[in-house]
């Protein structure tokens, strides 16, 4: 799995990461974007990367070992869960997305990398605390235990929600989008739009589907009928879906809260 550069560029005053490929978020890209102004539902990196133009793009990245593919790096790589969950992408999709956004923003993203190629931008780097003294040392030590105990309490507090996703999931049944969303603690239709932004799911001719990547993961089940000439396509999540989709995108509960028995935490880092 890919990790974090810990250098990384900055546009509009968001920092944009690099996994250890070199290539670069688009999602902290899409930010980026959206803090210039754009729309960002207009602008969301799933319906990028869908494009028909963009699609034959990444083919001919991978057939002429093109950009990182000279390193046999693929130019488009997801990553699921932990710190660095996003989609990461390579140099010349990073310009596409650009100029796919708006001109200011192509002209500001080339503008960038031009002053980090020449020279005149020095990439952030995230900065640590180092301890000049043992009174220090022994003071971080403190806040690190303090730290630890206050996740311990919060393990805690969670086991009801993670007994709730256990017998849930242990149902062996399919849920819907609403269902499952309501035991994530989210809104149907923000959830949908975590779905579609990620590339999970996607629509087409009104209809809600999951990528093909995912439904081959076996997280989703698609059942197909008919009603009075109208074909109709109804989208549930299986177990293995509902656990993965819990793991990503539940929003922890505040411990003693009403809904805490049945909102599910955020998956440990």
């Amino acid at each position: 799995m890919s990790s974090c550069k810990p250098s990384s560029l900055t546009i509009n005053d968001v920092v944009v990461n690099q996994d250890s490929n070199g290539r670069y978020c688009l999602n902290d890209l899409h930010r980026a974007a959206v803090a210039s102004g754009i729309n960002a539902r207009t602008k969301e990196p799933g319906k990028f990367l869908s494009s028909p133009q963009i699609v034959a793009l990444v083919h001919e990245l991978t057939a002429t070992l093109g950009d990182t593919q000279i390193l046999g790096i693929a130019p488009v790589e997801s990553i699921r869960g932990g710190p660095n969950q996003g989609t990461y992408v390579c140099r010349t999709l990073v310009f596409r997305y650009a100029a796919w956004v708006s001109a200011a923003f192509e002209l500001k993203v080339y503008k960038v990398f031009e002053d980090y190629v020449d020279g005149r931008l020095v990439p952030t780097t995230p900065s640590f605390p180092v301890p000049k003294s043992l009174a220090e040392a022994l003071r971080l030590a403190a806040d690190l235990a303090d730290k630890v105990e206050a996740k311990d309490r919060q393990l805690v507090a969670q086991k009801p929600a993670v007994e709730f996703l256990d017998r849930f999931v242990e149902a062996k049944s399919t849920k819907g989008l609403r269902e499952v969303a309501k035991v994530l603690g989210l809104k149907e239709k923000d959830f949908v739009a975590r779905l579609v932004d990620d590339g999970v799911m996607f629509r087409q001719s009104g209809r809600l589907l999951p990528s093909a990547e995912y439904q081959h993961r076996g997280y989703f089940e698609v059942k197909t009928g008919e009603t009075r000439g109208y074909v109709y396509a109804q989208v549930r999540f299986t177990p293995a879906g509902i656990a993965w989709a819990a793991k990503r995108y539940a929003i922890p509960a505040e411990p003693g809260s009403p809904s805490s028995a049945h909102r599910l935490p955020m998956a440990p880092s």
